[in-house]
């Protein structure tokens, strides 16, 4: 059996990094490690982890989770590198074993990736955070082109090829788009949805809107300076960016309503389209929760949408900077 390398980057993370590391424990597998990069963080998480036996910890300065999980991987000694979060819960005892099996079956494979079974709490905004993802990514392909790092392996020697995850700070929260296309360039990913995790999600909608909004600022910092990854990222849809584009205009209609009643028509003919273009998904909340779920996530998505464009403008203005600083 191939040794295995469990890499966690870990910030703030004081509340999750336990869990997150006693389902870890529970793995049924002969050889692994679990190394826990602490990226500077600013609460009790070090001291929480000294605690734990049977882990490596590294300390760093703040640098960001790619920059960590470098690190991580340097003093790794195992043939497979495990990526995942420190607010991340295993639940499957032998998620390890069939990793490792895949890689097994075939040695042209270079990464294994998955994402998540559930939401480890139950707030409403947690459970929309989950299945709008469960519905995103419920028909990718058996092999992609991008992936996500919470719940992703890849061959130590394929790491060290691509030379590891992107470490500037511009590309937080989104270098695992770069990582992985840079995998799949030169190996195959294997996506298997029968190795999903637990992710305990943002507990409000202020928290969530925040990170999409990162989300976002970080890939349009990543799109302007690779644009051939705009159409390439398996698990993102690009239905999304015409999405954007209505929610905008609604924007300046509604603006433009307020010195011409007539822009509320036009208002009410773009919310429609928004609707329409999330159709599929709502009736898919509907099966999955009720109608009240329903009408709160159709609200969510609005402001979701917001967030995004407040994203896409930030990520220009920190481009934009970005170019004068260089010049």
């Amino acid at each position: 059996m191939k040794k295995i390398s469990i890499i966690i980057a870990a910030y703030n993370a004081e509340k999750t990094i336990v869990n997150c590391i006693l389902s870890l424990k529970k793995q049924i597998y002969p050889q692994f490690e679990v190394i826990v990069v602490n990226d500077g963080s600013t609460d009790n998480t070090e001291k929480i982890l000294e605690k734990i036996k049977g882990i490596e910890i590294i300390s760093q300065k703040n640098r960001g989770s790619g920059a960590a999980r470098n690190v991580g991987a340097k003093k790794a000694r195992g043939d497979i590198l495990v990526f995942t979060d420190s607010d991340c819960e295993i639940r499957d005892k032998f998620w390890l074993r069939n990793i490792a099996s895949v890689f097994n079956n075939d040695n042209k494979i270079a990464a294994v990736a998955s994402c998540y079974n559930g939401s480890v709490g139950k707030k409403f905004i947690e459970e929309y955070a989950f299945l709008e993802l469960a519905y995103r990514l419920r028909n990718m392909p058996h092999e992609v082109s991008t992936a996500p790092s919470n719940n992703m392996s890849c061959r130590k020697d394929i790491f060290i090829k691509i030379g590891g995850f992107p470490e500037q700070k511009k590309f937080i929260s989104s270098e695992d788009v770069l990582f992985s296309y840079n995998i799949s360039r030169i190996g195959k990913i294997i996506w298997k949805k029968e190795l999903g995790i637990y992710h305990q999600f943002r507990t409000t909608l202020h928290r969530y809107l925040k990170q999409q909004e990162g989300f976002t600022k970080s890939t349009i910092c990543l799109f302007l300076n690779y644009p051939n990854l705009l159409f390439n990222i398996t698990h993102h849809s690009t239905t999304v960016y015409v999405e954007i584009f209505l929610t905008f205009i609604l924007l300046l209609s509604l603006l433009a309503s307020f010195f011409m009643l007539d822009f509320l028509i036009f208002s009410f003919g773009l919310i429609l389209g928004v609707i329409l273009l999330n159709i599929n998904f709502l009736i898919f909340l509907k099966k999955k929760r009720n109608y009240i779920f329903l009408i709160k996530s159709a609200f969510v998505i609005f402001a979701r949408n917001i967030a995004y464009i407040s994203g896409i403008f930030k990520g220009l203005l920190k481009f934009v900077m970005l170019i004068g600083k260089s010049n």
